[in-house]
Order: structure tokens, then C-alpha cells, then sequence
């Protein structure tokens, strides 16, 4: 039997999620050294780095927001991240209801499904040691502009 979860299902699901998963941000000031502010869960966990200006943010991007890899990985354990464009706009839409700050882009690692084999040599012998390590791909998503009407 195939389930069939629609878009606004998905939607509907992420947001329930987030609400209980995570209770709030805290969000380190503004620093005019830094680039990007770290941002943390109100327990404490990494949560993601906003970038704000200078040259890692993507171009045509005001605010960027980089998820944590521990914290996809920590969510993909209970929902997996199969519609990107989805969960991209729930995470900003969710971030900017939570603290204020409006962001238009946001980037993260998700797990492919696949698994990659890796091989390392033992310090104290010519032993190799293969193990496997799950493969991740790099999203990126930038909120499309509004057109002005005339």
C-alpha cells in the first residue's frame, strides 16, 4: 500500500514538528567583525549560522541562513527531508515567525538514501579499517522576489 503525503500535508507536518521539536532561538547580536551570528535552540543545540553580508553568502541573497548538519540529521531521523522546496520554506517562514528576522535564502546537507564505503589506514599497523559513512548532498534555496504590480 503506497501513501501519498501532498504538499500542504508536508507543510502542515514540518510546522507541527518544528513547534515541538524545537521551542525557541537564541540568537547571538550583531557583531561588526562577523559576517554571521550563530543561532542556537533555546536548549542549547546548534541550530544554524545567519549570514548576513560579505562573501559566503550566495548571490542575491540579503540573509542566509546555513543549517546545522547535526540538526538535519537529529530531524531527518523522524521525518525525512524528501520535498527540499518544502522544508526550505517552512524552515524560513518558521525562523522568521520565531524571531523576526526575515531571511530569503537558506542552505543545508540532507541524507541521499546512500551509503558510501570508506578505508583508513590503523596508526599502529598496515591494517586497513573499512567503514561506511551515510552520503550527503547540498541543497540551496533562495526565495523567489515578489513582482511589483503596476
Amino acid at each position: 500500500m503506497k501513501i501519498i503525503i501532498s504538499k500542504d500535508q508536508y507543510r502542515r507536518v514540518l510546522l507541527k514538528f518544528l513547534n515541538s521539536f524545537i521551542k525557541g532561538f537564541d540568537v547571538e547580536p550583531w557583531d561588526d567583525q562577523n559576517y554571521y551570528r550563530n543561532v542556537r535552540t533555546s536548549d542549547g543545540d546548534e541550530f544554524a549560522t545567519l549570514w548576513h553580508a560579505g562573501p559566503p553568502i550566495n548571490k542575491g541573497c540579503k540573509r542566509e541562513l546555513s543549517l546545522d548538519n547535526q540538526f538535519t540529521t537529529d530531524f531527518e531521523s523522524f521525518i525525512p527531508i524528501n520535498r527540499k522546496k518544502v522544508f526550505s520554506e517552512v524552515i524560513l517562514e518558521y525562523f522568521t515567525l520565531k524571531t523576526g528576522i526575515k531571511c530569503d535564502c537558506v542552505e543545508y546537507n540532507y541524507f541521499t538514501g546512500k551509503y558510501k564505503e570508506f578505508e583508513k589506514y590503523a596508526d599502529d599497523s598496515d591494517d586497513v579499517i573499512t567503514y561506511t559513512d551515510k552520503e550527503f548532498d547540498h541543497y540551496k534555496y533562495k526565495k523567489p522576489k515578489r513582482s511589483k504590480k503596476r
